[in-house]
């Protein structure tokens, strides 16, 4: 991965800086919409907030913590062209 945004994307998955993330790879996107890179980089984002909201579900954590997993994870199904659950539109 030679992309630099797609490499701070990473990184930030890494933190769980999420929204940032987010926002990276959509600003990326914007300009360069076939940035094959950044859309490895995202697809990562939507496994892992996927992840992260199932294991809230399951530990029966609050629903608004779920809920935000889930609204991140729609927009970034929209950058990506992915469904709630990984596949591709």
């Amino acid at each position: 991965m030679e992309n630099q945004q797609a490499q701070e994307i990473a990184n930030l998955v890494r933190k769980k800086k999420y929204e940032k993330a987010y926002l990276v790879g959509k600003t990326v996107l914007k300009s360069d919409p076939n940035n094959k890179e950044v859309l490895e980089s995202l697809y990562s984002l939507t496994a892992k907030l996927r992840s992260e909201s199932m294991d809230f579900a399951s530990k029966k954590a609050n629903y608004s913590a779920i809920s935000s997993f889930e609204i991140l994870l729609q927009k970034v199904n929209e950058l990506t062209g992915q469904d709630m659950y990984g596949n591709f539109n």
